[in-house]
């Protein structure tokens, strides 16, 4: 054994207990559970320092208490879940105390079913065995009820013929097949091009005015039709027009074209003066009204016309007869027939050449307007033929086909005589006669004139 004698102690290697070792680093080996003076765990630091402890740091089967672990923050995702080892998320986790409860979750019996405790009262328990479906009386049903499992089947019931289905009342009543007529009000919006032209049955249009067979569609183009109660013969109406004198005229609906003829009114006859000893007076008839037509291919809604009054008789004082008036249609640009010129009146002259010529028969007018037109004949002039012998001159006809024809003057032997008016329409009044001191007579006076209209459907 080597002693060693260091500050006054005497020290061993065997035994250290109650000496003040130094320095170690010439023990070897160095005892058990001693470490040298530069090992880090001989630090003053009380705290782990930052990083120095680690997963490794601490045993497998550590038993850390709860109270010395501080979680900040949210917890990792990766320790969410629904695991028998991972926690539930807060949002998508009830609690049992709300199990069973009211605002809570209902819970099962054994069975997997709702217990009847927690059934709200008033509610029916059972199972559903049969399930049926009710329909109205314009449908049948197959497969109705269900005791299992099917299906259900609806199909249209049979219906009358030419039934229509729909509420006929118009109100809110249950909708149903109706043999009765349909009603206005309830026509949708009827697109025209679906529509074929040609004449429907009465018994699908109703009752017609007028004793007509059927309803006549007449298509103008893809949309647009005209309809109007009519026989299956070609449509055609003619209206004459006498009186008033004025107005207006307003076509047919469904009218397509018009056939317009005017007849001007007739001239009045001339008059005669009273007759002295050995002389006669003979009045000049007047002239026909003119005739004329037009064939107006577009109607418009409405005509004005005028109608014209016959010429005035002339007096018994030998006055001329009155020029007729002319008639018009629309315009006196459109259609148009001139009135007849009036006769001229005889007065008594101081002698009677034998034969003489008393007043000159009336003459035409010229206002014509429209396709073609037709003057009236002119007035016969006034013959005298000594002195009872007057003959008054004729009135003149109307041109065209529909107007008054001539007529022919009085012929006098002894006492004056009147004129003869116009025949109807448009005739002219004749000239009146007087002989050997017999008193004046007034001529005839003219027919008005009228307007015949076709119109074409």
């Amino acid at each position: 054994m080597k002693f060693l004698l260091e500050n006054g102690q005497m020290v061993t290697d065997l035994d250290a207990a109650g000496y003040k070792i130094l320095n170690l680093a010439g023990l070897d080996p160095v005892p058990a559970g001693l470490v040298t003076t530069d090992d880090p765990r001989l630090a003053d630091a009380r705290y782990p320092i930052d990083g120095s402890v680690t997963n490794v740091s601490v045993a497998a089967d550590a038993a850390i208490d709860q109270s010395k672990l501080n979680l900040n923050g949210p917890m990792p995702a990766a320790w969410l879940g629904t695991t028998s080892i991972t926690a539930a998320r807060g949002d998508l986790a009830e609690y049992v105390a709300n199990k069973a409860q009211p605002n809570g979750y209902a819970s099962l019996d054994g069975s997997g079913r709702v217990p009847i405790a927690q059934i709200p009262t008033g509610v029916g328990t059972g199972s559903v065995t049969s399930v049926a479906l009710s329909m109205p009386a314009e449908f049948t049903l197959a497969g109705s009820p269900i005791t299992g499992n099917g299906t259900f089947a609806v199909n249209w019931a049979s219906a009358p013929a030419t039934s229509w289905f729909g509420n006929a009342s118009g109100s809110g009543s249950v909708p149903a097949f109706n043999i009765t007529q349909f009603p206005v009000a309830l026509i949708p919006n009827l697109d025209m091009s679906k529509v074929p032209t040609g004449i429907l049955p009465v018994a699908q249009a109703g009752v017609p005015p007028g004793g007509a067979t059927g309803q006549r569609l007449t298509k103008n183009s893809a949309t647009d039709y005209d309809s109007s109660w009519q026989s299956p013969t070609p449509p055609v109406k003619i209206s004459y027009i006498y009186s008033p004198l004025a107005g207006t005229f307003i076509p047919d609906a469904g009218c397509k074209q018009l056939l317009v003829e005017c007849i001007g009114a007739g001239g009045g006859g001339g008059g005669v003066h009273s007759a002295v000893v050995g002389v006669s007076c003979a009045g000049g008839g007047g002239s026909g009204g003119g005739y004329c037509y037009k064939f107006i291919s577009s109607p418009v809604a409405s005509y004005d016309y005028s109608i014209g009054a016959g010429g005035v008789a002339g007096t018994s004082a030998g006055g001329a007869g009155g020029t007729g008036g002319n008639t018009w249609f629309g315009s006196t640009t459109l259609v148009q027939a001139p009135g007849g010129g009036g006769g001229a009146g005889d007065t008594n002259p101081s002698t009677n050449a034998n034969p003489r010529t008393g007043g000159q028969g009336g003459v035409n007018g010229t206002a014509f307007a429209g396709d073609i037109g037709a003057f009236g004949s002119d007035g016969g002039t006034g013959l005298c033929f000594g002195a009872n012998n007057g003959y008054g001159g004729s009135g003149g006809g109307a041109g065209g086909p529909n107007g008054g024809g001539t007529q022919n003057g009085p012929v006098v032997v002894s006492a004056g005589i009147a004129g003869n008016p116009g025949a109807l329409y448009g005739g002219a009044g004749t000239g009146a006669a007087s002989g050997n001191t017999t008193a004046g007579a007034a001529g005839g006076a003219g027919s008005q004139g009228m307007i015949r209209i076709w119109q074409f459907f």
